[in-house]
């Protein structure tokens, strides 16, 4: 039964807060029949330069010296850090229409708060359909969602501990992730060779390889973001933020857990979540029609609510067990053989959140 455990020696004070408002930038890949042109009228509808990546955009400024003279010269400014330049719910979130090389039309958006990322991008969407964009693109296009706490890179420092522990949830989960995040044609999922599951090294060092599923930005040894590259193409936007909501829990309950420490994932299941990721490096697997949040969230919820239970004087020590349990998949049966004492107590939060605990 036992999959994880908490190594309570990598403590450390997280302010969980700080996790609560999440921002998020899209990367929205497709293609179309004329592809080079629609990335042309792409970037003139959003009001940015083509084919450039950085997010940037350069001005041309004149200005009068001392002694009367007229001179010109170029300043260049960041699209992340300015406010919107546009009142327009859907033109001025973009900074950058580019080719990315692996599929001919990106859009990228500016980080909004989850919960503005549905009106903010939304009509950024539907543009991009309107004008001929397929964003599943037979498979080749992804869709990579970049999770900050705040506006841009000069307000987000993520501590290292939630990132590990984000990245352990991923591996503990891939497969269930994969196939329930699936937004493809017939219910399918890309390769996972685009996002591959991450390797312990990867936890210990934190450096991870550009197409893993988590991947890290950072700056002057600051994480300022984790970039989630699981989520498919998708024509259907309803099925996008489904899955932005997921993983804007799925960092905070990270939060939550770092308080208590470092996932431990034993060998054997780690090995089988591999497995499904080299069995489908170059083939498509098939969805779950189950949503993800039911999938996991019936597993990773009941802990989520106790660790809530802010007028609780139950002992810390008692929740760590119990996390670790209910993370594992453990039954109400299977805690009362391992916490015999607590099961009372463990039946009263049973009640207290009705159908939060798995009875099996």
């Amino acid at each position: 039964m036992k999959r994880i455990s908490i190594d309570t020696s990598m403590k450390t004070e997280i302010d969980v807060n700080r996790y609560n408002n999440l921002f998020v930038g899209l990367e929205l890949e497709g293609g179309a029949n004329n592809s080079h042109d629609v990335l042309v009228k792409l970037a003139e509808t959003f009001s940015v330069p083509r084919d450039c990546k950085a997010g940037t955009k350069q001005d041309k400024k004149i200005a009068t010296t001392s002694n009367g003279e007229t001179i010109e010269f170029s300043r260049q400014r960041s699209l992340y850090c300015e406010p919107e330049f546009n009142q327009n719910n859907t033109y001025g979130s973009v900074v950058a229409v580019y080719n990315d090389g692996s599929v001919p039309i990106e859009v990228v958006t500016r980080p909004f708060h989850i919960c503005e990322l549905d009106k903010k991008t939304r009509g950024i969407h539907q543009t991009m359909q309107d004008e001929g964009v397929d964003l599943w693109y037979g498979g080749q296009a992804g869709c990579h969602f970049t999770f900050l706490l705040g506006r841009h890179k000069y307000d987000s420092e993520f501590d290292q501990l939630v990132v590990k522990n984000l990245i352990q949830l991923g591996r503990l989960f891939y497969s269930d992730i994969v196939r329930g995040t699936a937004m493809g044609e017939n219910n399918k999922t890309r390769p996972t060779n685009y996002r591959q599951i991450n390797s312990k090294a990867e936890v210990d060092t934190m450096y991870c390889d550009k197409y893993r599923f988590l991947t890290i930005r950072k700056e002057a040894g600051k994480i300022w973001a984790v970039e989630i590259r699981c989520p498919d193409g998708t024509n259907n936007f309803d099925k996008l933020m489904e899955t932005a909501k997921f993983y804007s829990a799925l960092v905070r309950f990270s939060a939550h857990i770092s308080q208590y420490g470092l996932i431990r994932i034993d060998q054997d299941c780690f090995n089988s979540q591999r497995m499904f990721s080299d069995k489908f490096l170059r083939r498509c697997p098939t969805g779950r029609k189950t949503p993800v949040f039911k999938a996991l969230m019936r597993q990773l919820r009941p802990f989520y609510k106790i660790l809530n239970l802010n007028s609780s004087k139950e002992p810390e020590e008692k929740y760590a067990k119990l996390f670790e349990l209910l993370l594992s998949g453990a039954s109400l049966r299977e805690i009362q053989a391992e916490m015999p004492s607590e099961f009372n107590s463990l039946n009263q939060i049973q009640r207290k959140y009705t159908n939060v605990c798995e009875n099996k």
